[in-house]
């Protein structure tokens, strides 16, 4: 995880993104990534990274392989105000505790600042909401449960289920 404290300086269409001025002029990986991360920062763009081989499912939830009342979330880079957070592999949670009287969501985040997957607990409610995202995290799922609940899925069938809830940088917008 990197603290970006000072943003790099650069000139004429490099802080643009123009191809060709990354190329070939003794630029380095490190410092494109760093000043692409800057501008990030600049433009507001908290969330997950998608970009790479396996770009659609960085950070993504899931059900368990054998679907029960855990949930898996995939290893991948996140970006919030300033920090850059990894999971750094792919994680399945312990059990995942079913509502007592009404349905219930809570908020599957990656907190930014210790590389943790964190899910907050919302209140039991007839008609629940999500809880809000903790400052230094990003927003990447809600759990959806209700009373009597034996398995979380990836859709809603009877169960608790897994809604998305990520904002995917560079040009994917928010599931």
């Amino acid at each position: 995880m990197k603290r970006l404290n000072t943003p790099l300086t650069v000139s004429g269409d490099r802080k643009r993104g123009a191809h060709n001025a990354w190329c070939g002029d003794g630029v380095t990986y490190s410092k494109m990534y760093s000043e692409f991360l800057n501008d990030l920062h600049g433009w507001g763009n908290d969330g997950v990274m998608s970009a790479g081989a396996n770009a659609s499912n960085s950070l993504r939830v899931t059900e368990n392989d054998t679907p029960d009342m855990k949930i898996k979330i995939a290893s991948g880079w996140g970006f919030d105000a300033g920090e850059l957070a990894q999971l750094a592999a792919d994680e399945v949670t312990g059990d995942q505790t079913a509502p007592s009287s009404d349905p219930r969501i809570d908020l599957v985040s990656l907190d930014s600042v210790n590389d943790l997957i964190v899910i907050t607990e919302g209140a039991e409610a007839a008609s629940p909401s999500a809880p809000a995202t903790p400052a230094d995290h990003i927003r990447i799922a809600y759990i959806h449960h209700v009373v009597g609940e034996t398995m979380i899925e990836d859709t809603d069938g009877g169960h608790g289920w897994i809604e998305l809830k990520r904002n995917l940088i560079q040009g994917a917008g928010q599931e």
